[in-house]
Parts: C-alpha cells; structure tokens; sequence
C-alpha cells in the first residue's frame, strides 16, 4: 500500500515577530477604541450646549402666559408674532448664528 503524506512548508516566523504583529494589533485597536470614545464625548457636549440654548431660547420668549397655565393646564400665548420674534433673537444669540441662520463659528 502507498500512503501518501502531506509534509507543510516549513514557516520563516519567528516567535518575536508574531508578538510585534499581535502588539501592534492590540495598539492599533486600542487608539481607535481611544479615538471613538473621544468623538462620542464631543457630540455628547455639542448636544447638551444645543439642548442648553434652545431651552434658553424658549425661556427668554415667554411663549405661555404662566399664570394661566398653572392655574388651568392651557397654554395660552398672548401675543404670537411678538413671542417668536423674541424667540428668534434668543436662539440666534444662544446658538451664535448670522441673521442669515448660518453658524458664525464656521
């Protein structure tokens, strides 16, 4: 009977050189990890000055009339033209914006 053997080609690596590729890949992943965490705590701060200013913007324009909604549940808006032109100026002074709607930070 022939048997036949499957011999591998013998394998030019080196212990050492399979440490480097495995460091670098555990560096590599850990500077993404690193870098991905820093953006999501960017965007977490740019929505909570967001969420700050419209919350600003809305409290300085005195949409409801206050009184009459703690004593009824009704909101009730006096003067809607002058509320929103109020609310404009707020939310352009709190989100630092052009008269045009644009960011003046870009």
């Amino acid at each position: 009977m022939n048997s036949v053997r499957f011999v591998r080609p013998q394998q030019n690596i080196e212990s050492g050189q399979i440490h480097t590729v495995y460091g670098l890949f555990a560096l590599i992943f850990l500077m993404l990890l690193g870098m991905t965490r820093f953006q999501l705590a960017v965007c977490r701060a740019s929505a909570d000055y967001l969420e700050d200013a419209l919350a600003a913007g809305n409290l300085a324009s005195e949409l409801i009339d206050v009184r009459e909604y703690g004593m009824t549940h009704r909101l009730v808006i006096p003067d809607p033209d002058a509320a929103y032109q109020t609310y404009l100026q707020a939310l352009q002074v709190g989100l630092r914006l052009r008269e045009d709607g644009t960011s003046e930070l870009t």
